[in-house]
């Protein structure tokens, strides 16, 4: 129950890419990476890694559900709803 309260203060302080990097600096520690310099560098690719996948499944969500041709432009589904659920700001299209 705590840390559900820690993690909620800290993606409601810091929004959710704060709490990816967060996550990814823990998922490094848990790979076994224990110096200071690699577990930077890991988490870093992996926070990268990390926010272009989740963007990339959510624009083919939004691809999929859309009638509309595949044009490069935002047509709001998926993306925008699930910003909406984390409180990332996004563009409109």
């Amino acid at each position: 129950m705590v840390s559900a309260y820690l993690i909620a203060s800290v993606v409601s302080a810091v929004g959710m890419i704060g709490f990816i990097g967060l996550a990814a600096a823990t998922i490094v520690r848990q790979l076994g990476v224990r110096t200071l310099t690699w577990q930077l560098i890991a988490s870093i690719i992996l926070s990268a890694l990390l926010l272009a996948l989740t963007d990339l499944i959510l624009q083919l969500i939004t691809l999929l559900l859309s009638n509309k041709p595949a044009d490069g432009r935002s047509h709001g589904t998926a993306r925008h709803a699930v910003a909406a659920l984390v409180d990332v700001p996004s563009a409109a299209a």
